[in-house]
């Protein structure tokens, strides 16, 4: 690895252990990720490689599994070096931008509703929309998607975890302040959300202006999540609801 990086062989083997584990929420093993047919080496350089992964942090092996998952480490290393944000369907675009843009003249706790409900179904997980209140103050907090952290295995044993984030609507609404500006998307990965009690979970967050204020809009679920999906996702809603509502006077 030098300065830091991966050579693109490397880094085609952890995007494998990323987006395998990911998919199946299984461990993933040399033998996986060789049938899988997309690397074009062996299974002793395959392993090879994963020994050297796991050296520096990238992924660990479970109990006594065969197979590798991503640490944090790992999952931050694939979000900054190895994804692309998905391009979405050109139905979803207009889909997306139509009905945002019909929001423009709605109350903007309604807005956060609508918008919370539809990021929540395209993504399946946990979503939260923030809209400000006059001076900046946060009037409105809107999440929709609770039931989807419960399909995640990793949150059977935990759902005080999910208690946590839900607790209140400023609890909820200090999960996705930390964001880049309208149309940039910020990503935290587990244990960079220390103190939060949400090391278990990544978010993914966007910023939209609204009027001389700035809303929030994002997604919360576990650190296997579909980073480029959900990055391309709010991404959309944010630059939509930027687009919508920056000229808007509270």
């Amino acid at each position: 690895m030098r300065a830091g990086l991966l050579s693109d062989r490397d880094g085609g083997i952890l995007r494998s252990i990323v987006e395998g584990y990911v998919t199946t929420a299984r461990p993933v093993s040399s033998g996986v990720i060789v049938a899988a047919g997309s690397v074009g080496l062996s299974s002793a350089t395959v392993r090879n490689i994963m020994r050297t992964l796991e050296e520096h942090g990238l992924i660990s092996q479970p109990h006594t599994s065969a197979g590798r998952v991503p640490t944090d480490r790992g999952y931050r290393y694939y979000v900054d070096h190895l994804m692309s944000p998905a391009r979405l369907t050109s139905e979803e675009r207009d889909r997306i931008a139509t009905r945002v843009a019909a929001l423009a003249g709605h109350e903007l706790g309604a807005v956060a509703s609508t918008v919370s409900k539809m990021l929540s179904e395209l993504t399946r997980e946990l979503s939260v929309t923030v809209a400000p209140g006059a001076g900046g103050v946060i009037e409105h907090v809107r999440y929709e998607g609770a039931r989807f952290m419960l399909r995640h295995p990793e949150f059977h044993d935990h759902v005080s975890a999910l208690g946590k984030v839900i607790d209140s609507e400023e609890a909820l609404a200090d999960v996705v302040r930390i964001t880049a500006g309208p149309g940039a998307v910020t990503v935290t990965i587990g244990h960079e959300n220390q103190g939060r009690g949400l090391e278990r979970m990544s978010i993914v967050a966007g910023s939209y202006r609204v009027g001389g204020d700035v809303g929030r809009v994002g997604v919360i679920g576990p650190t296997r999540m579909r980073y480029p999906r959900l990055v391309g996702l709010v991404r959309q809603f944010s630059e939509a609801l930027d687009r919508a509502l920056a000229a808007r006077c509270l």
